[in-house]
């Protein structure tokens, strides 16, 4: 059978009238061209608009496109806060930065259009049918504020030693400097003056007792590197330096390099950040170490804590395991219901963030309210699949009432999954940062009879395609 040939149009760097008719995971709406699907961003669902192909798909079964020029705008699209980000006002010489990919589309479009995606993955991934309650009707939220969200940013260095980050799929670098989504703590550090020339990549994080972080990554020795930032950070930041502006140089990690010989890391000032959370009249601290995780939106964690723990709805007395716990977080607020004679279990495979969670968790630790101070916390250092073979033949004898899980991106897996239906809590309450991986995840539950009880679409990421969600699942039967 002959190849069908591809139409002129589609040819990269062509351009094409479209318009787009569903959303795709990933940030693209779908369109179709001379019956062919086309990929595409910074588009409007119903909205015809001029785009420029970018690329094809393997066997070019389908193409990608940006959406470049748009005749009559849909009421839906708004102005792109961040001219850097603006598909429209871009060029291909002088391309948009990558990472506010919804930018131009409002606030209730974007919920939209993310609630769209995490239903399209409970049905095909999950198996779940379309006309589930669940499905037709889930609880939305977007959480506030909608701009300078982020309290957390990761810049490259361009050849020049400024702070850049990339256009979407490519390797190139554009300068940046101030940009509606950081933080304004962090636009005020006016990062885009210093020169970074020798850092690979900076990260900069600031907490709720307003310290910044800056993380410098280095291919080389970070001593000479700091050594080398420190007049300019002095003249940037002034007494500020080493106490409210903290900075810290590593090395880039080296594939293959023999244990021991990674130079030692260099610091001005105490390299932790310390967040808050207020629950039941108490404050909760947690600190995280350089690299660990912690959610980036500065009003996700009350949001998240408040959807986890409805969910969870854990009892006094209960067990409950905190699967990728990370510092603590939901470990903190399970105890705190758990509270006396109960018992939480936090596992996380990560050395620096499990010693982190072990300090806040620890009797007296910062994470603990009066509720929760004589609650049973283990903190274990496992990969989670390893923890959950062992159980319940070792560890605890009980096993959990409440299982909170908040997997990273690639989600969970089988094994895991297959583990918790042995173990048969009452509930699992499964945190999602990526809608396929739930719907995947849940699938194995619902292969094993579990039923979906709600899901929460939290829009947690404005101006981005990514979105957070929360999805309770329990047994076929109540465990005796």
């Amino acid at each position: 059978m002959a190849k069908a040939e591809i139409p002129a149009q589609l040819k990269t760097g062509s351009l094409v009238q479209l318009t787009p008719t569903a959303v795709a995971h990933g940030g693209a709406l779908v369109a179709r061209v001379h019956n062919r699907v086309v990929f595409v961003r910074h588009a409007v669902l119903g909205e015809t608009c001029t785009a420029r192909i970018t690329g094809a798909g393997p066997k070019q079964r389908f193409f990608f496109a940006e959406a470049v020029a748009v005749t009559e705008p849909s009421p839906d699209r708004v102005p792109h806060p961040w001219p850097a980000a603006d598909a429209l006002a871009a060029s291909q010489d002088s391309p948009a930065v990558g990472g506010m990919e919804f930018g131009h589309l409002s606030d209730a479009t974007q919920l939209e259009y993310k609630t769209s995606v995490v239903i399209e993955q409970l049905h095909h991934l999950g198996g779940y049918p379309s006309d589930h309650s669940v499905l037709v009707q889930p609880t939305r939220i977007s959480v506030e504020p909608r701009s300078h969200w982020r309290t957390r940013m990761h810049f490259a260095i361009d050849d020049q030693g400024r702070i850049a980050m990339h256009p979407h799929a490519s390797n190139a670098l554009i300068p940046v400097a101030e940009t509606p989504l950081a933080d304004q703590r962090i636009n005020d550090l006016c990062l885009w003056r210093i020169d970074f020339t020798g850092v690979l990549r900076v990260d900069v994080a600031v907490d709720s007792e307003d310290t910044v972080l800056l993380m410098c990554t280095v291919p080389g020795d970070p001593e000479e590197t700091l050594a080398r930032l420190k007049p300019q950070l002095q003249a940037a930041f002034g007494t500020k330096l080493g106490r409210s502006v903290v900075v810290h140089c590593t090395a880039q990690r080296q594939p293959g390099r023999a244990r021991g010989t990674r130079p030692q890391d260099a610091s001005l000032g105490t390299c932790a950040s310390v967040q808050h959370l207020h629950l039941d009249g108490h404050v909760l601290r947690w600190t995280v170490g350089p690299g660990g995780f912690w959610q980036i939106h500065r009003g996700a964690p009350e949001v998240l804590a408040a959807v986890v723990r409805d969910y969870a709805a854990v009892q006094a007395g209960e067990t409950a395991f905190d699967l990728y716990g990370g510092a603590g977080f939901f470990a903190g607020i399970l105890a705190h219901d758990a509270g006396a004679g109960g018992e939480v279990i936090t596992v996380e495979g990560s050395q620096v963030t499990s010693a982190n969670a072990r300090e806040n968790l620890a009797r007296r630790g910062s994470a603990r309210t009066a509720s929760s101070q004589q609650t049973d916390i283990r903190t274990v250092r496992s990969d989670v699949e390893k923890f959950l073979a062992r159980q319940p033949e070792a560890g605890p004898n009980r096993t959990p009432d409440v299982v909170v899980l908040d997997p990273s991106r690639e989600g969970a897996g089988r094994a895991v999954m297959e583990h918790l239906v042995r173990l048969a809590p009452r509930r699992i309450v499964y945190v999602a940062c990526d809608p396929a991986s739930l719907g995947r995840d849940t699938g194995y539950l619902r292969e094993a009879g579990w039923d979906l009880q709600a899901v929460t679409v939290v829009d947690m990421y404005p101006g981005t395609h990514h979105v957070e969600a929360v999805a309770l699942l329990e047994p076929p039967q109540p465990r005796p």
